[in-house]
């Protein structure tokens, strides 16, 4: 019959103390693994988290066209991750052509719009609401509608850019914003966006 053999006080606290690190250490990995699978670079603006958020009047909609948002003029986006004053402050709606998509690593849904005109392209996101810090503001339900519009209208984008088959058109409401250009697709020469969309649907 086997016996028990019980270990030496200052060893079990040893052992004890290696799986408390190593419980710290998972857990530490975890959360930095979460945190890098959305976003980074002005995060806070894109998902309208930032401290001037409140100054942007939802109520006071801006009729505007891929066409529009590419005449304006090109603005270096700010290093400081704040909401650039006036011309990120504002709300549009515009109608367009949706012509291609892509599932960006910060699992933000990107999607290229076309001018009902014009040869002119600009960028559209929709934030994941699965993002925790998404998830935590009162925008999330939009930006699951959103998402869940393009799923059943049209496609779950990829990893992969792909453009439509053939072009659908739609009409997006979303906030005015800037980005850095590097090489994303159907990207405005001037770095406009609509970001966050809150809204995308059929005319």
């Amino acid at each position: 019959m086997q016996t028990a053999t019980r270990l030496p006080r200052r060893i079990l606290i040893k052992l004890l103390l290696i799986a408390a690190f190593a419980v710290l250490c998972f857990s530490v990995t975890g959360i930095r693994a979460e945190a890098q699978s959305c976003g980074i670079e002005r995060w806070d603006v894109k998902t309208l988290t930032d401290s001037l958020m409140p100054k942007i009047n939802f109520h006071d909609t801006i009729r505007s066209s891929v066409r529009k948002q590419t005449q304006l003029q090109a603005i270096k986006p700010s290093r400081h991750n704040r909401r650039m004053n006036r011309v990120e402050m504002k709300f549009y709606r515009v109608k367009a052509w949706l012509i291609g998509m892509v599932l960006e690593k910060d699992r933000d849904y990107h999607l290229v719009l076309k001018d009902l005109t014009t040869d002119s392209t600009m960028v559209i996101e929709i934030p994941d609401p699965d993002c925790a810090e998404v998830a935590a503001t009162p925008w999330a339900a939009q930006y699951r509608e959103a998402r869940n519009w393009i799923s059943d209208h049209i496609r779950k984008p990829t990893t992969k850019y792909k453009e439509l088959p053939a072009p659908v058109q739609v009409v997006v409401h979303g906030v005015g914003f800037y980005d850095r250009l590097h090489g994303q697709h159907g990207m405005a020469w001037n770095g406009r966006e609509l970001h966050p969309v809150m809204s995308i649907g059929s005319p």
